[in-house]
């Protein structure tokens, strides 16, 4: 879809025969739209009669999830078909922040690039489910954080030549994962943004803090919001709006992400400097009243007013 024109670009047909359902999330590189399928079966039964809720109609088979790597129209894998592959890794796929393309070699009558070798991606996710109801671990009524599995965010290498994924663990008690809006899609991207739980211990927590990681040394760095105060899921507004300053850094932006604070039953919006995550917000907007926990969001830099008035940039 062209935001400029406001008008369809592409529009490509795909059959996921592998998914009882629509997957949460995608990722998209130069060549290739990426499904990561989790084996899950639904009854719908139980929720066209009012006894269940979606959730609860949902079962996990216990067996590995299916990679899809489709091509975009105009890639350098258009007119390729498309690649799936079926692995023995029953892990569970929650979002996708950023993938990126390696390797492919000049052709010899074309100076672009020939297909891609390599898939790289990073996503967040529970490192193994089991053949079950979904979340059945997660307790009663309300989450149990005590049982709740831990979210991590995983590296994963696609072989495409060989039809093979390995999977390696970069962070625990993390989730809703971004990176710097001029680098998704770049190989170059080295940050990656994330709210983050209680770092003690193997289980869960309701995300209290904003987490950097750095895909070069794999070291993470912190900032906790403190006792009875959560966070939101983050979102990365560049610095400078006109694309990248040569080679801009990938924590040259801003992370906004809403918080509350339970003591004072307040919201806010906080905003971090990204490359000082550990320092804290450099400012905080509080809201009248507390808000309700969210999930996901994005930032325009048009201001859009009411129709009777211009959009100012």
């Amino acid at each position: 879809w062209d935001c400029d024109s406001n008008e369809l670009a592409y529009s490509t047909e795909y059959v996921l025969n592998e998914s009882s359902m629509a997957p949460h999330d995608f990722a998209v590189t130069e060549s290739y739209y990426i499904f990561v399928v989790n084996q899950l079966e639904i009854d719908l039964l139980p929720y066209v009669t009012g006894l269940k809720g979606p959730a609860q109609c949902l079962s996990c088979t216990g067996q590995g999830n299916v990679l899809h790597l489709i091509p975009r129209p105009g890639g350098k894998a258009a007119g390729t078909k498309p690649l799936v592959v079926q692995t023995d890794d029953p892990w569970f796929a929650i979002h996708l922040s950023n993938a990126y393309e390696e390797g492919g070699e000049a052709s010899e009558d074309k100076m672009e690039d020939s297909v891609p070798k390599k898939i790289v991606a990073f996503a967040t996710g529970w490192d193994k489910v089991t053949e079950g109801p979904f979340l059945s671990d997660w307790g009663g009524d309300v989450p149990l954080y005590d049982s709740v599995p831990t979210t991590f965010l995983f590296r994963l290498e696609v072989d495409i030549e060989r039809g093979t994924v390995t999977r390696q663990k970069c962070a625990g008690h993390c989730e809703h994962a971004h990176v710097h809006p001029h680098w998704e899609g770049d190989g170059d991207c080295r940050y990656i943004y994330a709210v983050a739980g209680n770092t003690v211990g193997a289980f869960s927590s309701p995300p209290c803090a904003w987490l950097r990681f750095d895909s070069q040394t794999g070291e993470h760095s912190l900032w906790h919001a403190g006792p009875r105060k959560f966070v939101e899921e983050p979102v990365l507004v560049p610095k400078h709006q006109a694309g990248r300053r040569g080679k801009e850094d990938t924590a040259d932006a801003w992370l906004c992400g809403m918080l509350y604070d339970a003591g004072r039953d307040q919201s806010c919006l906080c905003i971090l400097d990204a490359a000082r995550l550990e320092s804290g917000p450099v400012c905080k907007i509080w809201c009248d009243d507390p808000m309700p926990n969210g999930l996901h969001g994005c930032y325009s830099s048009t201001l859009f007013f009411p129709p009777d008035k211009p959009n100012t940039q």
